[in-house]
């Protein structure tokens, strides 16, 4: 091997063994909240979550049925900030929040053994759930 080779191969350990230190470090990952729920009569689903810092969510929301009634709603103790009465978000909707507590409400009615699926997608450093692991 001659002296290139073996000073991009050096060089690449070291870029590589930052970055993941980087990325450990900052726990700077994109996940989802998700859940897929079957129900008969009612639902009633309440998370409350704090933003870090001012972020942007990603929610989407899909329904089995139509005579299934659902209303997803995000909101704080002054405002909604997000509300949902159809039970349908198949495109991403892109929700701006500023730093602060927030809650999630789902409530539906006649499920009939029909299943609802809701994702909320977002930065783990930007924003948590209260009942999530640190």
């Amino acid at each position: 091997m001659n002296i290139k080779g073996l000073l991009f191969l050096f060089l690449s350990v070291i870029v590589l063994t930052v970055t993941i230190n980087t990325v450990r470090n900052n726990n700077h990952f994109f996940i989802r909240y998700r859940s897929n729920i079957s129900f008969e009569q009612g639902l009633e689903i309440k998370e409350t979550f704090y933003v870090i810092k001012d972020t942007d969510i990603y929610i989407e929301s899909f329904k089995d049925s139509d005579e299934m009634a659902i209303k997803v709603e995000i909101s704080n103790t002054d405002e909604n900030f997000y509300l949902n009465t159809t039970g349908r978000q198949s495109e991403p909707y892109r929700l701006h929040l500023k730093k602060g507590l927030y809650q999630l409400s789902v409530n539906g009615e006649n499920g009939l053994g029909n299943w609802f699926d809701l994702r909320i997608c977002y930065f783990t450093d930007e924003m948590r759930f209260l009942n999530e692991e640190s």
